[in-house]
């Protein structure tokens, strides 16, 4: 594959043995692990666009608003 046709990073959900989300980019042809961010813990992304909590919406019957 070409990799000027592949994204440059993707997010992938895991949840086994924990819900998780991992962020990968790609790196000399090869799509490298970056991040890593564990469900309940507070993460700040910038990669393949910037992503914080203070700009998430709160979910439908949620009480707690989102931690900056």
């Amino acid at each position: 594959m070409d990799c000027r046709r592949r994204p440059g990073a993707f997010w992938r959900l895991e949840f086994d043995p924990a819900p998780m989300l991992v962020v990968h980019e790609l790196e000399g042809g090869r799509y490298m692990e970056r991040t890593t961010a564990l469900a309940g813990a507070t993460t700040h992304l910038d990669t393949p666009f910037p992503v914080a909590p203070s700009i998430l919406p709160i979910s439908p019957g949620s009480s707690k608003a989102p931690r900056a």
